[in-house]
């Protein structure tokens, strides 16, 4: 497990959350608040949370355009 992961358990929760969604539905959205890596936490056979597409709300200047795409992608999610 990636140093400092443990220390977040509800990103542990979310993820095995996720393994339980139809293959497809959006559930989990990394977002990542500042530069860093994602780490490579297995998702499914195939999927690890550093490969899934995300959401970065960095640097200011691009904080209400991010924003913005993530809520789109909540309320898609939520009206799928």
């Amino acid at each position: 497990m990636p140093l400092g992961l443990a220390s977040q358990p509800e990103a542990l929760d979310a993820i095995a959350a996720s393994r339980e969604r139809r293959p497809g539905e959006i559930f989990l959205i990394p977002v990542r608040l500042s530069e860093c890596e994602l780490p490579p936490i297995e998702i499914d056979d195939v999927k690890t949370l550093d490969t899934r597409q995300h959401v970065d709300l960095f640097p200011a200047n691009t904080w209400d355009t991010n924003l913005k795409s993530l809520l789109m992608a909540i309320k898609a999610a939520v009206s799928g």
